[in-house]
């Protein structure tokens, strides 16, 4: 009976042992991939930085693109005239109105003729001289 304790105790000590040598060994093989996925993360994460900047740099070459097209050297002239003929206008109208205080001023006999009122334009739209609407 007694060989048979020692028996018993002999294989559960040998049970033990590799159980302790597996898990070691898996253990050792889990670092190895974690140090694996870390060195992958890392080259990934450059890799991203480096797509991110190319991004900024592209962006920066349509920008560069866009305001030299036609269309985009077109959208900036259109944006002078509409700039230059709202100046133009609105010195047309202060004008007007120091002609009429100055006419007012030097006849006060005679009644000024009252303003013609301004077709409403809606925002957005401009009266061109021809008297066609643009936007």
């Amino acid at each position: 009976m007694q060989k048979l304790i020692w028996a018993i105790l002999l294989l559960m000590v040998i049970a033990m042992g590799w159980t302790n040598y597996d898990t070691r060994q898996m253990l050792q093989e889990s670092r190895q991939q974690l140090a694996l996925a870390s060195e992958l993360n890392t080259q990934q994460q450059q890799q991203l930085e480096l797509l991110h900047a190319e991004v900024v740099r592209l962006n920066q070459r349509v920008s560069t693109l866009d305001k030299n097209s036609v269309e985009g050297i077109v959208r900036e002239a259109n944006q002078a005239i509409l700039q230059g003929w709202e100046s133009l206008v609105s010195t047309v109208e202060e004008e007007l109105k120091k002609a009429r205080e100055k006419a007012a001023g030097g006849s006060s006999n005679q009644s000024p003729a009252p303003p013609q009122q301004q077709p409403s334009i809606p925002p957005g739209q401009f009266e061109s001289p021809d008297g066609t609407d643009r936007t």
